[in-house]
């Protein structure tokens, strides 16, 4: 069995020898793809190792502020205030509400009712001021044109002021 198992054993070397050149042959044809692929690969695990550490911090942060009192006490206030809420009477408060904006209205007119008639008066004002200012400008003048007017006086037909009633 000598001879038979050289045969085998070359046979098996000639398979081999060919596989190996086939693998070679293939390796060649594609080594450009492969290499590719390789440069892809360690690019997406590069990106993996960065979002790995990004979320690994995440987590510390999320795990910190979870156990840190200022969650605890906005989460108690924020119950408190659900509590609140619910005992709270919000139909009345809306009819409450209502009742401040009627009376607010009224107030609002009330006050532009008063702005109106104080504007009006202001205007009776400026005017009565207007007409004696024109009188004091009259006297002026006479006085300045003869200033003995002041002394011995002087009668006028028409007065200046023509709000006077006799």
């Amino acid at each position: 069995t000598r001879p038979e198992n050289l045969n085998a054993i070359t046979n098996f070397v000639k398979q081999a020898n060919a596989t190996v050149q086939q693998v070679n042959q293939l390796l060649a044809d594609n080594r450009e793809l492969l290499h590719e692929s390789l440069q892809r690969s360690r690019r997406v695990t590069a990106r993996a190792d960065t979002i790995t550490r990004i979320l690994e911090q995440t987590a510390r942060e999320v795990h910190r502020i979870a156990a840190s009192d200022t969650l605890r006490q906005i989460l108690h206030s924020a119950q408190q205030i659900s509590a609140r809420l619910q005992q709270a009477n919000l139909a009345r408060l809306i009819l409450d509400l209502g009742k401040l904006v009627e009376n607010t209205n009224k107030l609002l007119v009330q006050a532009n009712r008063n702005l109106q008639q104080g504007s009006q008066d202001l205007l009776i004002s400026l005017r009565q001021l207007r007409l004696t200012m024109q009188s004091l400008n009259d006297v002026s003048s006479v006085i300045r044109e003869d200033p003995s007017v002041l002394l011995r006086g002087a009668k006028y037909a028409n007065p200046p002021d023509k709000l006077l009633k006799d």
